[in-house]
């Protein structure tokens, strides 16, 4: 088990990568990472003959390969175990095969209406030349793994009518005879239980050409280009998806109320690119997130049953990749000991809860321009919030809607106290309270003044326009939902105190 605890980890490599700030639309982000791939531009010949297609890409944006997961899926399930992936590099052309030393290699082959296809995977062992039973208990391993990756793959190609296969087989191959053929290459990094390792995928150099077409994209990459036919499908991919690509990499977490679907921030370093990342890690991460409540964003505790009773065990982050992410924390951190188990959340819910105020941390920092990212990532932080975070705040407000409080309380009240209550009140508080229901807004519209009636009108529509773009503080909205209410107990306490004054005064006076 790897905690974030600088002193056992033993897989930390301190390097550096160049950060690069892309604010640019996904069209010209995309048609910009193929120019600044190319290994060597070729001018066209007089003839107007194309220039040489890409022949290699090292990937700083995870996005731009979505399409990998047709031939090697970026996110699958071993049992209940979650396997999560991250395209490394592409390569493309004769000297393209370059597998790792030995290693299990498994093929898997489908009958679909783009035609016979055919892949390679190699899941080579990270601890290649150890004993011998070390290496079979890996066989056996990788063998899981590559099952479980077939059924995704599977099921990925049944999901769209282009690529649905009439037959497939998968299974262990020998070493496929590739070397000096033209081939397509991906390389990917892969978790398992918090564990990344390395792995490479081969097809052939149209496969790539395929895809782009069953997504209807081939003109968007020149002509026998299957690195750029891998990002046009990509692209289109975003475009289908309509930003929610992160949807299948959620882990569950055991919260209160069950099992819950949920993206933590360690896995959203896996999508974000090189550079965003470097800025959401030391622009607003460590900066917002205050000493040891930092470790508590990426470990939580959690009693389990064992045979001596109940335990209570540290869970580390599935999908934190150390070689990657580490270097980019300040020094400080580490030193400070921010990150050690001693500082982890007390459960899962304390856990999704602090990473919950992360994402409306970075949401606002976005909305404020105090934090300036790629519209990739932009769009992503942007789709996370509002799916996972901003929505399970408006549940809480549309069942509090759907009791009809506080306005039902109100109603039972004496109709002076309402009254005054209303008249007490701003058209913003109103609004508040009686938001989502048209006999609320009628109950207080008969005490209140045709300007203030209007002014509850624009604030309805305010509170209505900031749920539909996910900019509304709903932890405001509910309390101001409940102000109506307070002041209605505050008048009745008022008057019950001058009550008791005034029978005081008789008793007096007699």
């Amino acid at each position: 088990m790897v905690y974030l605890c600088r002193t056992v980890r033993l897989d930390r490599i301190a390097f550096k990568r160049k950060a690069k700030g892309y604010l640019m639309g996904l069209k010209d982000f995309f048609n910009n990472l193929v120019k600044r791939s190319r290994k060597k531009e070729v001018e066209p010949d007089d003839d107007g003959s194309p220039k040489d297609p890409l022949s290699f890409l090292e990937v700083s944006e995870p996005a731009a390969c979505l399409a990998a997961e047709l031939l090697f899926p970026l996110s699958f399930s071993v049992g209940e175990i979650p396997v999560r992936s991250r395209v490394l590099r592409l390569a493309a052309g004769q000297d393209a095969f370059d597998p790792a030393p030995g290693g299990p290699w498994f093929v898997w082959k489908a009958e679909t209406p783009m035609g016979k296809l055919i892949g390679y995977w190699q899941l080579p062992n990270p601890a290649q030349g150890s004993d011998p039973a070390a290496e079979s208990a890996w066989l056996k391993t990788a063998g899981t793994l590559a099952s479980g990756a077939a059924a995704k793959l599977k099921a990925t190609l049944a999901s769209r009518t282009s690529s649905m296969p009439a037959s497939f087989a998968a299974g262990p191959s020998a070493p496929p005879p590739l070397a000096g053929k033209p081939v397509f290459r991906v390389d990917f990094k892969y978790a398992v239980r918090g564990v990344f390792r390395e792995g490479r995928a081969y097809a052939s150099l149209n496969y790539p050409l395929l895809i782009a077409k069953s997504f209807g994209c081939e003109s968007s990459a020149p002509r026998a280009d299957p690195i750029g036919s891998l990002l046009a499908a990509s692209q289109a991919m975003l475009r289908d998806t309509k930003g929610a690509a992160w949807v299948s990499r959620t882990f569950k977490f055991p919260v209160a109320e069950g099992l819950r679907s949920y993206i933590p921030i360690y896995e959203l370093f896996n999508l974000l690119s090189d550079s965003d990342l470097r800025l959401v890690i030391q622009n607003n991460l460590v900066t917002k997130t205050r000493g040891g409540n930092l470790g508590a964003v990426f470990l939580y505790r959690q009693r389990v049953q064992t045979d001596k009773g109940i335990k209570e065990i540290l869970v580390p982050p599935q999908s934190f990749d150390h070689q990657r992410d580490d270097s980019l924390f300040p020094e400080a951190v580490f030193a400070e000991g921010r990150l050690d188990p001693k500082n982890a959340a007390m459960n899962a819910d304390d856990f999704i809860r602090r990473n919950d105020a992360v994402y409306e941390n970075l949401f606002l920092a976005i909305r404020t321009n105090t934090l300036s990212l790629s519209a990739q990532g932009t769009l992503l932080i942007r789709e996370i919030y509002v799916a996972m975070v901003f929505a399970s705040k408006r549940r809480k407000l549309e069942a509090m809607i759907k009791t009809g409080k506080p306005l039902s309380e109100l109603a039972k009240l004496p109709e002076r106290i309402a009254r005054r209550a209303v008249d007490s009140s701003g058209g913003k508080d109103l609004a508040s309270a009686v938001f989502g229901s048209a006999e609320a807004l009628a109950f207080v519209s008969k005490w209140c003044s045709k300007r203030k009636n209007d002014e509850v009108k624009e604030e309805l529509k305010r509170i209505d326009d900031s749920l539909t773009d996910g900019t509304a503080n709903i932890d405001s909205i509910i309390a101001e939902r409940n102000l109506i209410l307070e002041k209605a107990k505050t008048l009745i306490e008022t008057e019950r105190r001058e009550q008791e004054r005034l029978r005081e005064r008789n008793a007096k006076r007699k």
